[in-house]
C-alpha cells in the first residue's frame, strides 16, 4: 500500500523569505501569489476607503490602514486586506508593526 508523505505547511518565517517582487498571502500553509488589483478595482477601494476613512476619523472610532499591510491570523495564516479596519484602543499590533488578526 503506497502512502503519500504529508503536505509540508509554510509558515510567517516562509511567507517573509519569499521574494519581494511579488504579491503573496500564505493559506493555510500555502504561499499564494496574489496579482495586482486592476484599475476598476482600484477605483471601488478608492472610493470606499475615503467614505468609510472620513466616517472612522468623524466618530473617533479607529483608523483605516490600506494594502499592503500584513495580517497574521496565525503561523500559517498571512493575508493583505485591501483596507484594514483597526479600531481604537484595539491593540492587535504585535512588535515591527506586524497587526495581528482576529477571527470573528
Amino acid at each position: 500500500m503506497a502512502t503519500t508523505a504529508p503536505a509540508v505547511k509554510l509558515t510567517y518565517d516562509d511567507y517573509c523569505a519569499a521574494p519581494a517582487d511579488e504579491r503573496y498571502e500564505l493559506l493555510d500553509g500555502k504561499l499564494i501569489m496574489v496579482p495586482a488589483p486592476n484599475i476598476a478595482h482600484q477605483r471601488v477601494q478608492s472610493r470606499q476607503g475615503r467614505r468609510l476613512s472620513n466616517f472612522i476619523v468623524e466618530q473617533e472610532l479607529g483608523e483605516l490602514l490600506y494594502a499592503p499591510c500584513d495580517v497574521l491570523f496565525s503561523d500559517t495564516d498571512v493575508v493583505q486586506p485591501d483596507l484594514l479596519y483597526h479600531p481604537e484602543n484595539e491593540h492587535h499590533t504585535r512588535p515591527g508593526g506586524l497587526y495581528r488578526g482576529v477571527y470573528w
